[in-house]
């Protein structure tokens, strides 16, 4: 057996006549955790912590969390609402301010990561084409208790994400390679019947064969609807059928994926440290040649 030094974790099997095995997995994610799943919990649309259409929140709060988790030494408490504003979880934030109804990933990534916009004042604009939980009344700026509404709780930190659709035959390619680049996703799906979107969260993939022309392949997720209220990772069969995704559990066709890197980039005046710093090992590198002739 080789074990491939990579980061997430990349396992090959190699035996004269025997199908490649592979597993890769997000960066500190295994069978055994370091996935999250955070489950919805209350039916009654009534009560403002109402979440039965609040998957797409869910999924991004799994791999937030799990970021922030991956990264906790680079993190000031600007970047942990949950310390700032003493709410238990990044699930819970999403519940508080947004409403209960359907959406994107992409959405709950854009408003934790980089926050509202602001007008030419200023402002922040609380675009209407969110399902915000109260009330703003923009000619007052009043409505909203806190600026946890304001969000943007990762935007000076550096953070990669990705995002794309899956229709085409390297879809199944561009997710593996994706988690081996360090990303967990959030994927976007529908039931084979094209009822309700429903989003979830991949934490690996496992297959034998090669990338490019994969078999028995099985997919780790988590999933907001699963065992209200109980962490729980499921291994699921993927079939790879042209285009298209899909997997047996729930019968779930794959739309779109959406995620995050567990890498920071460094700020523009770490890159200039970085240079120095290699500036300077260049020189004292040359002066040990140099010393030694």
């Amino acid at each position: 057996m080789k074990l491939v030094p990579l980061i997430p974790t990349l396992i090959l099997c190699s035996f004269p006549g025997i199908s490649h095995a592979a597993a890769v997995w997000a960066p500190g994610v295994s069978e055994q955790g370091g996935w999250v799943d955070f489950n919805k919990t209350c039916t009654d649309s009534s009560n403002y912590m109402a979440d039965m259409g609040m998957c797409w929140a869910a999924s991004a709060s799994n791999v937030i969390t799990w970021w922030q988790t991956q990264n906790a030494d680079k993190l000031t408490s600007a970047n942990k609402p949950t310390e700032t504003y003493g709410i238990d979880t990044n699930w819970d934030i999403f519940r508080t301010v947004y409403n209960d109804v359907g959406g994107n990933p992409s959405t709950a990534y854009d408003w934790y990561i980089n926050g509202v916009g602001t007008d030419q004042y200023g402002v922040p604009v609380y675009s209407t084409s969110m399902d915000w939980s109260q009330e703003y009344d923009k000619e007052t700026g009043t409505g909203y208790p806190t600026t946890l509404w304001d969000g943007g709780f990762l935007k000076n930190v550096g953070v990669e994400s990705t995002a794309f659709t899956i229709n085409s035959s390297d879809s199944f390619k561009n997710i593996v390679n994706a988690i081996s680049d360090g990303y967990a996703l959030s994927v976007s799906t529908r039931p084979g019947d094209g009822s309700s979107a429903h989003a979830i969260t991949l934490w690996g993939i496992e297959y034998t064969g090669t990338i490019d022309n994969p078999e028995n392949i099985f997919a780790y997720i988590t999933d907001s609807d699963n065992l209200y209220g109980k962490d729980k990772l499921v291994k699921t069969t993927l079939a790879v059928k042209g285009t298209s995704l899909s997997i047996e559990y729930g019968g779930l066709v794959w739309n779109r994926v959406d995620g995050l890197r567990t890498i920071v980039v460094p700020e523009p005046s770490a890159f200039g440290l970085i240079a120095g710093t290699l500036a300077l090992a260049l020189v004292a590198s040359s002066r040990r040649r140099n010393c030694r002739r």
